[in-house]
């Protein structure tokens, strides 16, 4: 602690009644996903940031979580999109492995249906030119 007094403001952004999660369904590489997103005006898009869950998680779940919230919001005051996206085997209730688990396809394929899904999603955006 500095041994004087200190002062400390907070600085508060705005966020407007267009900044929220919409949940959209987007086909994914084998089935349609269900994402939450939001993106800014075309012309303002800094960037798009993913969110992708922990195991046996959603998206719904992770991106409504108060820190992860906060984040969400920050990154839309700066302009940035924001994609949740939900693993195929916790969206599907699949067990690829039989491990007894919901979660991403990781590996150093990226075919993985998980990876597959993320590249589908975003080229159909881009393929769309979206801006809203």
């Amino acid at each position: 602690m500095p041994d004087k007094n200190i002062s400390v403001t907070a600085q508060y952004a705005n966020i407007s009644p267009t900044m929220r999660l919409i949940p959209l369904p987007v086909q994914g590489a084998e089935r349609t996903k269900n994402i939450l997103i939001y993106l800014p005006q075309k012309d303002k898009l800094k960037g798009v940031v993913w969110f992708l869950h922990g195991t046996n998680g959603n998206a719904g779940n992770m991106v409504y979580d108060i820190e992860v919230k906060q984040m969400i919001d920050r990154l839309m005051t700066l302009d940035y999109g924001i994609i949740g996206i939900t693993s195929e085997e916790s969206e599907y209730n699949l067990d690829f492995d039989g491990d007894g688990n919901r979660r991403w396809t990781y590996g150093i394929d990226s075919n993985l249906v998980d990876f597959a899904n993320i590249r589908a999603i975003r080229d159909t955006f881009i393929g769309r030119g979206k801006d809203r």
